[in-house]
């Protein structure tokens, strides 16, 4: 046997050997449902492929807005008292009668504190015994200076005051207003930070950190101009603040960016679902 004839039986012992160690399987059956995705368009199977959003949407608002507003209650409403600690107790005793657990009453040294703790958002309202006077502030909660009136008036009998307290209201909202703007402008200024920072992550990966935050913060403060222009100006909702609601708007809708730019550093692409339940599904109903 020469040499080429050795190499050539050699070479086929080899392949002989490893076609020994092959499997040969069925490759696994298609369901019905992946025959038929991969059947259509591709531009189908694209838009198919993007129903999870619509699907995700719909279970969240309903966990995080229908399940908790239809038993919306107060609970546990901080509520000043200017006056003794016993009529602070009194106070307490006839609301845990009537409607347990919804009002915390706590007794307050005078009426500067009640309103400062008022106004900084500490208290939902306060009430002073000796001048009969009930204090809100409803442009900072529109809906609990509508509801904590209703829910205190009720236990001020317990004090021998049967007439309807006077309302010294710090912060009033503009007129027709029912506090939906301030809610809303703060909805817009929310998603156009969240939206900004998730179209960054979803398409700018390769993006350094100072180009993100650039377009972040040009969206924030182009942004933030247009809505202090239409509030103010063109459909005077809130009047005589436009600097302070272009401020306040970047400031909020560059802080939501930031926080979501941070976010897609670990989850890329998928950041669309954390920044939804961030800035929708948790945050507004908070």
């Amino acid at each position: 046997m020469d040499t080429t004839e050795h190499s050539e039986h050699s070479e086929a012992s080899s392949a002989d050997q490893h076609t020994d160690h092959l499997v040969y399987a069925m490759p696994p059956k298609k369901s019905a449902y992946r025959r038929w995705y991969g059947a259509q368009h591709p531009n189908v199977q694209m838009v198919l492929s993007q129903l999870w959003m619509p699907v995700f949407m719909l279970i969240m608002f309903i966990l995080c807005y229908v399940a908790p507003f239809q038993h919306a209650a107060p609970r546990d409403a901080p509520i000043g008292v200017v006056g003794t600690v016993e009529e602070t107790r009194t106070l307490q005793a006839a609301a845990d009668q009537g409607e347990p657990g919804a009002i915390a009453f706590e007794n307050l040294p005078d009426y500067a504190t009640a309103t400062r703790q008022v106004s900084d958002g500490d208290l939902a309202a306060a009430y002073d015994v000796d001048s009969h006077t009930l204090i809100t502030a409803s442009a900072l909660q529109a809906q609990a200076a509508n509801i904590i009136p209703k829910i205190v008036t009720p236990v001020l009998p317990a004090l021998g005051q049967d007439e309807t307290p006077t309302v010294d209201d710090l912060a009033p909202l503009p007129a027709h207003d029912i506090g939906m703007t301030p809610m809303y402008l703060m909805i817009a200024w929310c998603i156009s930070g969240y939206l900004a920072a998730m179209f960054v992550g979803l398409m700018g990966g390769p993006l350094g950190r100072r180009v993100r935050f650039s377009i972040i913060a040009c969206t924030a403060v182009l942004l933030s101009l247009l809505s202090a222009l239409l509030i103010d100006p063109i459909l005077g909702a809130i009047t005589g603040h436009f600097w302070a609601l272009w401020g306040l708007g970047f400031i909020w809708a560059f802080a939501i960016g930031a926080a979501v730019n941070g976010v897609s550093y670990f989850v890329g692409r998928f950041v669309a679902v954390p920044a939804m339940l961030m800035c929708i599904f948790l945050s507004m109903p908070a």
